[in-house]
């Protein structure tokens, strides 16, 4: 399983990845753009993407779920606040967070994120 995002909404991940590394599960938080450019070509076929973003605009990780829109073999989920963003419209399952308007500092999606991948 990969969590995958930018900024706020990776560092969102870190938490949940190590208690979900903790229960047993394959699980890594990578930069979206990272992913992108280092590693996508190789994940493992049925692997989950969850793609994280606040506004679901990330240019790093819309190009990653572009790029992995060919992968028939990927489970493809999106944690976004905005349900009306390209992330969210690009990705087949979304789960909307709803944390609301954002200032520059993101505390009120880092912790719906994390809320949400607590369900996971």
């Amino acid at each position: 399983m990969f969590l995958t995002g930018m900024g706020a909404s990776l560092v969102a991940a870190q938490g949940p990845a190590a208690r979900l590394r903790d229960a047993g599960r394959s699980v890594c938080a990578v930069d979206a753009g990272e992913l992108r450019l280092f590693g996508a070509d190789r994940l493992p076929p049925v692997s989950a993407v969850f793609f994280l973003s606040q506004s679901g605009r990330s240019e790093e990780t819309l190009s990653l779920v572009r790029f992995l829109g060919s992968r028939a073999d990927l489970a493809e989920f999106a944690i976004v606040n905005d349900e009306l963003s390209p992330l969210a419209r690009e990705v087949p399952l979304c789960m909307p967070i709803l944390a609301g308007p954002e200032g520059p500092i993101a505390t009120k999606t880092f912790t719906a994120t994390q809320l949400a991948l607590a369900f996971i």
